[in-house]
């Protein structure tokens, strides 16, 4: 028996008030896959995240995890398969008061039933595995951006998640930085063995990420790519100065150098 696709988006339509986000879209995303979301700012990405999560319900359409709709699903039943997702929020959501290591270890404490020393032994993998072993008993606070963002990666996997969603996850970080952060989702995706979409603004980090690119322009503008090449090559105007942008500031940059 073939396993449900981890993510299917059918007819959605999303509206806030007068306020149209998505109109008739349908996606899927297959076992394993990695999906890039590209678009300008304010045009429905995180949106897109956050219904694939359950934390929004679709105004009409199906969101469906593993085969089923969110909002078919009882409140026990919606917290339990959100366990068996990820998410790596824009501004990393930690917990100020929180040290690294209790920042992995809360959704363990909160969602497994595993021992305190368990508990602590998987945080602690967690941390080495992201390359934060020696910032265990830091404060968010005293650690860098980069170092905020692996810290994120690291609590949103802590559940071992075969679905994880990261929303703009080198935003604010230097090229160096944000291709490590990405370098780091890649290898954590295929040890895992998980199916990721990752919203970015970052071109170049979205060609780094997966073959597959959705740009999102307007509610009735969302286009899907199935390789770099139809990607690149696309004669829209729109994904070409989106392509042409960044490339364009990055030579000017290098000329000025």
């Amino acid at each position: 028996m073939s396993q449900a696709t981890p993510i299917e988006m059918k007819s959605l339509f999303l509206r806030f008030g007068d306020n149209e986000v998505l109109r008739d879209f349908s996606m899927r995303v297959g076992e394993g896959e990695a999906l890039a979301i590209l678009g300008p700012s304010g045009s429905g990405k995180s949106s897109l995240l956050k219904l694939c999560s359950g934390l929004l319900l679709p105004s009409s359409g199906e969101v469906c995890v593993n085969g089923a709709s969110w909002d078919a699903l009882q409140p026990a039943e919606l917290a339990e398969r959100r366990t068996r997702m990820g998410m790596l929020f824009q501004k990393n959501a930690l917990f100020d008061s929180m040290t690294c290591i209790d920042n992995v270890a809360f959704p363990l404490r909160l969602r497994s039933k595993l021992t305190e020393s368990e508990v602590i032994q998987k945080s602690e993998n967690y941390l080495e595995r992201v390359g934060l072993a020696h910032a265990r008993d830091l404060m968010p606070s005293e650690i860098s951006g980069g170092m905020q963002k692996r810290l994120g990666i690291a609590r949103a996997l802590a559940l071992d998640p075969k679905i994880v969603l990261y929303d703009d996850p080198t935003a604010g970080l230097d090229p160096i930085t944000s291709r490590k952060i990405v370098d780091l989702i890649l290898e954590l995706k295929t040890r895992n063995q998980a199916t990721i979409l990752v919203v970015t603004n970052d071109v170049q980090r979205a060609l780094q990420i997966s073959k597959k690119i959705l740009i999102v322009f307007s509610p009735t503008k969302i286009l899907e790519f199935g390789s770099h090449e139809e990607f690149l090559g696309s004669n829209d105007e729109d994904v070409r100065q989106f392509i042409l942008s960044p490339l364009e500031s990055q030579a000017k940059r290098n000329l000025d150098a």
